[in-house]
Formats: structure tokens, sequence, C-alpha cells
């Protein structure tokens, strides 16, 4: 699944040659019937391997480097489950990709990084949280967005068991409670200890070894958090938990047995509004940031003060790439109209130091900037 910490995993890769690969994709069909996934696919890589000829000693050292990409367009099943867009990224030790939920420009990159900066589209506009299904059988966690969800940490929480706190009595205070729980619905809770004092620091005492595995593993995450499970779990999980990024509503009704799309969809309503809102907050910031002088549109000072980690919040013109090098030494930039051999992504080297330093990054249109010709914009911490 596409998320900010992978992308962040692959901008730490540094190597004598990473391959950047970007296509748009057909996703059934008659495209697909006639390959054109595959040629648009073997287009892209006869121009990669047109340019490894200045980089590599031989045809054969070549055949060996771009093996993985050769044999991901021999991968028929590969290319009949596809979604609207295709990323690649191939060095010398990994291969990964990522099915994308739009289209995207057909393009390669090579350098001695990644080029990672047009993922950023998705995962901003995605709006990527956390969501936490309660349950007394087996809290489930999950990576979730707009576009998808995947669990997490199942066998972190696997390990917490709700019958080890409670003890030799477990089956008889909680079997029938467990038998009628099904789907969204709040109306089978019977009061399960309603009035026992035990009952409830036992579900207290379980929900608090839930919550620091969770805390643990999201420690260094500062997505939101959104709880799904019965009222009542809910309550009393939020008396114990210390997540700070706690989502103030939750999604009622135990989740358990509910297919994982569906619970997704149910999931997103909820959290759409939040991001909505997030993105209102960014362009008053926008606006208070040019009143007080605590933002630039100028390249030069946006590279270096990515790099020195006082980048806040940049944002960057949708498919506008600035090309350019940058000597980190001499502090000094140069802007070029054009990407050749010898010049670098600038647009990606600040985009992914911002991360790196815990920044935020967001891809939008030009018309979402301030009111000049800008393809970099960014907002400082001091």
């Amino acid at each position: 699944m596409l998320s900010k910490e992978k992308i962040l995993e692959l901008a730490e890769v540094h190597d004598t040659i990473c391959v950047s690969l970007y296509m748009s994709v057909h996703k059934k069909g008659t495209p697909v019937l006639n390959r054109e996934n595959q040629l648009e696919f073997k287009s892209l890589l006869n121009s990669v391997k047109e340019v490894l000829i200045s980089r590599l000693k031989s045809k054969k050292e070549i055949e060996a480097f771009v093996s993985p990409l050769t044999n991901l367009l021999k991968d028929d099943d590969f290319w009949r489950n596809q979604q609207a867009g295709l990323a690649v990224f191939l060095n010398r030790n990994r291969l990964q990709y990522f099915l994308l939920p739009d289209q995207v420009r057909n393009e390669y990159y090579i350098s001695s990084h990644f080029r990672l900066w047009p993922l950023l589209s998705f995962t901003n506009r995605s709006g990527e949280f956390h969501l936490v299904a309660l349950n007394l059988d087996q809290v489930r966690a999950y990576k979730a967005s707009r576009f998808q969800m995947e669990e997490i940490l199942r066998d972190k929480l696997g390990q917490v068991k709700f019958e080890e706190i409670v003890g030799t009595d477990y089956e008889q205070k909680y079997l029938q409670f467990h038998s009628q729980q099904s789907g969204f619905d709040q109306s089978h809770y019977h009061g399960l200890g309603e009035g026992k004092d035990d009952t409830k620091k036992e579900q207290l005492q379980y929900f608090r070894k839930i919550d620091n595995v969770i805390m643990s593993a999201l420690k260094s995450n500062s997505t939101p958090v959104l709880l799904t499970g019965l009222d009542h779990f809910i309550g009393l999980f939020k008396q114990v938990s210390k997540l700070p990024n706690l989502m103030p509503q939750h999604l009622p009704g135990n989740a358990k047995g509910i297919d994982i799309h569906l619970l997704q969809e149910r999931a997103w309503k909820i959290m759409h509004p939040y991001f909505e809102q997030k993105n209102r907050q960014l362009i008053d910031q926008i606006a208070e940031s040019m009143a007080k002088g605590k933002s630039s549109s100028n390249t030069d000072e946006i590279l270096e003060s990515a790099v020195e980690g006082r980048v806040d919040k940049l944002l960057i013109a949708d498919q506008e790439d600035i090309w350019g090098i940058y000597n980190p030494s001499q502090k000094e930039v140069k802007i070029d109209n054009t990407h050749t051999s010898h010049n670098i992504s600038l647009t990606n080297l600040a985009a992914m130091q911002t991360l790196i330093h815990g920044g935020e990054v967001y891809v939008t249109s030009r018309e979402s900037l301030p009111p000049e010709d800008l393809r970099l914009y960014a907002l400082y911490r001091y």
C-alpha cells in the first residue's frame, strides 16, 4: 500500500543507478486484450536501456540490471490486475511498484535516487489515517486512505488476549456476548457486566494494553486514528488511551465480520470532512505566513531551508518539475530549463528533504498557489 512511510523508505535509497517509471494504464477492455499496457511499458523500458548504455559496461550488464522490469513486462497476471496508473522503482537491490488510482504522465527518471514526489499527489488526496476496530475477541488495526486499506499489527495485537485478563470465568461471563456480536449493530450489547466494577476494570486493563501496543507502533506517526466499535468500548478505550491523534468522532457498531472494503468506505465518510478542513486551514495559513514573511517562493531559499529542516509545509505545483543542480557545501543552486543527464529534479530534492525532517508536502494545482508564476512555495517553521 502506498503511504508516506513507504515514500520515506524509498527516499533513503541512494545508488549509482536508480530508475523511476510512471505510466497510465488501462484497467479493462480491448486495450488490455491487445496488451497495450505492456507495449507502453516496453517502450519506457527501451528508453531506459538507451540511457544505461552510457552508464553500464555492456549489453549483458544492462539486461541483468533491468531483468526485474523485463520479468514484470512478461507477467500477464500483473497486467490484468491494474488500476489507472503505475509507478515502478528499480535499483540493483530492489524492485518496488505501486498501483495508482488515477492516471499519471508516462515518463522515466534515472539518477542516484528515486523521483518520488509525484506519489505525494496520491497520499495528499487520499488522506492517510489509521482505523482501530475495538472488540473483546481481538482488536484489529488498519492503515487506511480514501482508496485502500490494509491490516497492520495483527500478530502484536493478537498477543493481547482478554481471556487472560479475566481468568477462569471468562467463558461464563462473556460467551453469550461473543455469540451475539455481528455487524454494525449496537443493540446486542446486553449490559455486559453493567454495574460491576471488576468487569469494567478488566476491560480498561485490556484496552490499556491494546493502546500500549498501538502507541509503540505509531509513536512517530502523526496520522489521525479513528475508532470503530460499540459505544461502551469506545468510551472505555478513550479513558485509557494516550494516542495523541485520536479522532473525536468514531464509527459506531461492531466491525467484526464486516467486509474490509465496506469498512473502508464507511470510515472514509467520517474522515473526509477532516481532510477537507485541513486543506482549508492550509490555505488560511498560506495567507497568514505571507503577511508575516514566514514563507518563500524562491527556489534557492527553499532548498537550503528544506535541507536544514526549516520547512514546515511545502506546496508543489502538480507536474511542474524544477530541473537543476544543488551544491550543498556551497549552498548554490543552478536551475536549468530542461532535464539532462547531468541535473536532477530539484522539486524532488525539496520534497524529500521536507518529509525527512518532519515537514508536510502538498501537491496542488498551480491555481491553488499564491498569485504568482510559482512551482514551489514553502511555509517556514521559524
